[in-house]
């Protein structure tokens, strides 16, 4: 069967200078951890987005990122699990999407895709000048409520065959299906790498972890209405960096809580222009690992909310 496959692959009618090869061969891939998957030709493979050098890579749970490289162009699908939740109406949810989008239009797709909930913002005109050029973008909601987006991206060289590379984009887009994976929203446990801690959490959070070399970092974020997002998080390793930005806050106060992870904590808290965070970090002197807790929320009242999830760590063995 993969002689077969291989056979096929190397008869794919060789396109024109700079157009879309017809691929004889294409495969049904997962996004998203299987929330979704999507018809593409066999070439278009994953390829999560390169970390800077002292970061880690994402995790397929939260963002799904395929590469197919055609001849002198690139195109890219980028998969991204939103965390939030449609608002009553779906009609409604799209609107507040589009808002603040480059000139362009969203419509709902119809009927005769479901059960796909979707709507498809397409640009009035695509922007040559920039190094990735979005062609199409997705905004699915699932059988939960909760809302997924995809954009599909292709590279300057496309412009010389601009109708061709469109049609190929488009595509792909309306092969997107949902997958057989549901968003779990039960409350859960993550077992970090290192013998430091675990962390409770409550339902109605959805979780990603990433690994680096000597590091990990877990956020969560609640599921709320689209455009409310609470955002918490936390990174065990040896080398943390705060997320306070010198000239980008005000009234920076220093609060008490309760002990966490065996340690008396302080919590240093900040507001910017619209949003409130939260910040503090336990040492463990036995092994040099800190633990770096972090929250970033729409209001003073959330970012409560989001510290008292930390009281849900413990220490791997301790109750």
């Amino acid at each position: 069967m993969q002689l077969i496959l291989l056979t096929m692959a190397l008869t794919s009618t060789t396109a024109m200078a700079g157009e879309p090869t017809d691929f004889a061969v294409t495969q049904r891939t997962p996004l998203l951890d299987g929330r979704l998957t999507v018809e593409v030709p066999a070439p278009m493979v994953s390829a999560p987005r390169t970390p800077s050098l002292m970061g880690a890579t994402h995790s397929d749970v939260s963002e799904t990122r395929l590469v197919l490289d055609d001849g002198d162009v690139r195109v890219v699908l980028m998969a991204t699990e939103l965390f939030s939740l449609g608002l009553d109406r779906f009609e409604q949810t799209v609107s507040e999407w589009s808002v603040g989008r480059p000139e362009g239009s969203a419509t709902v797709l119809d009927d005769s895709h479901q059960p796909l909930t979707a709507a498809l913002w397409t640009p009035a005109a695509l922007d040559w000048d920039r190094e990735a050029v979005c062609v199409r973008r997705l905004l699915i909601q699932d059988q939960d409520g909760l809302l997924m987006q995809v954009d599909v991206y292709v590279s300057p060289p496309a412009e010389a065959n601009e109708t061709l590379w469109t049609e190929f984009v488009a595509g792909l887009v309306d092969s997107i299906e949902l997958g057989e994976r549901t968003f779990d929203m039960a409350d859960s446990v993550v077992r970090f790498d290192y013998d430091s801690p675990r962390w409770n959490l409550p339902a109605g959070y959805g979780v990603s972890v990433s690994t680096g070399a000597d590091f990990q970092v877990v956020r969560a974020r609640k599921l709320l209405p689209f455009g409310e997002v609470l955002s918490v998080g936390v990174y065990v390793g040896g080398h943390p960096s705060s997320f306070m930005v010198d000239g980008d806050s005000t009234n920076v106060t220093t609060l008490a809580e309760r002990t966490i992870l065996g340690q008396d904590t302080q919590w240093a808290v900040w507001q910017t222009t619209r949003r409130f965070n939260a910040e503090t970090l336990v040492h463990d002197p036995a092994t040099g690992m800190y633990t770096h807790m972090f929250v970033d929320a729409p209001s003073d009242a959330r970012r409560t909310e989001g510290m008292r999830i930390f009281r849900g760590l413990a220490v791997q063995g301790r109750p």
